[in-house]
């Protein structure tokens, strides 16, 4: 595990906070509540034929405006500017019993101790970035750079319509749990 010196694991810190470091970030992300935001990672997992792959939460666990968005504007828009470029991407999957593939894949589905899963339940959208420590350097930071590239040009596009979509999110959100109760178990 990549961790810090107090042997915490900063990709998967968002919800526990544990971390001084995640504690400063989530305290600037929650003063600046940014629209959209990316997360750069190299994994070390299943080395799949594409270059990067992706994660971005638009299940149950995001509202309706942000699937949306995310399934009929973004995801579409970069994976056609992504093949474009030369670099096709998939989203990013999990072997179901590694190291065999052979017995299936699932989907990654990250909780709030992730970065995707956290920002579902801020009703805002996170973007994963996976490229593989197996391809080449010059690889992996090429692709990055075409598809950071990409999400900013469709974030200027976009801006005003993500804001709306985003503030719609959080109207619904809090018209959902207002005057509701829920149990919470530590």
């Amino acid at each position: 595990w990549r961790t810090t010196a107090q042997n915490y694991n900063l990709n998967r810190d968002f919800m526990k906070a544990d971390a001084p470091e995640m504690q400063a970030w989530l305290r600037l992300f929650n003063r600046w509540l940014p629209d959209l935001l990316v997360d750069c990672h190299v994994t070390d997992g299943a080395d799949y034929q594409y270059a990067v792959t992706y994660g971005i939460a638009k299940d149950h666990s995001v509202s309706e405006p942000l699937q949306k968005w995310i399934t009929e504007v973004f995801e579409p828009y970069l994976n056609e500017k992504m093949k474009n470029d030369g670099f096709p991407m998939f989203p990013y999957i999990w072997f179901k019993q590694r190291p065999d593939i052979q017995k299936g894949l699932v989907s990654f589905i990250g909780s709030p101790r992730y970065s995707t899963g956290y920002g579902a339940i801020q009703n805002r959208i996170f973007f994963l970035i996976e490229t593989h420590m197996l391809k080449d350097y010059k690889t992996r930071v090429t692709a990055t750079y075409h598809l950071l590239k990409r999400v900013i040009e469709l974030c200027n596009k976009e801006k005003d319509t993500l804001k709306q979509v985003n503030q719609l999110a959080d109207k619904q959100t809090k018209a959902e749990l207002a005057g509701s109760s829920f149990p919470l178990s530590l």
